[in-house]
């Protein structure tokens, strides 16, 4: 199954994309995940995508008929295309960076 990125990976590769960028995905998993649960519809998509995600809770799932327009800070990402579809995944690091910035704090009254 998906396998996220460490925490200590996900502080040190955070990526800006957007739906123009010429590389659509960084993740296989992901990659696949999109392929096995795209159906002909978005809201069939979608839930068939969050379905097989249930387990994880830091990720934004992206359907419609044609690319939806985003730019994402973002680790992890992927975006397929099919005839009827195009879906993306987005790892959302709200949560990691405030993670940081609470462990900063911790940091600077230990010193």
């Amino acid at each position: 199954m998906f396998q996220a990125a460490t925490e200590a990976e996900k502080r040190e590769a955070l990526t800006f994309v957007s739906n123009d960028d010429a590389s659509k995905c960084n993740s296989e998993d992901l990659k696949k995940i999109l392929q096995e649960n795209m159906k002909p519809e978005a809201t069939e998509s979608i839930a068939a995508i969050k379905e097989t995600m249930k387990a994880q809770t830091d990720f934004i799932v992206l359907c419609d008929k044609k690319a939806t327009p985003f730019v994402a800070d973002t680790d992890d990402y992927c975006q397929v295309e099919t005839n009827d579809l195009v879906c993306t995944i987005l790892q959302n690091n709200v949560k990691h960076i405030e993670e940081h910035k609470e462990e900063e704090k911790h940091e600077k009254k230990m010193h």
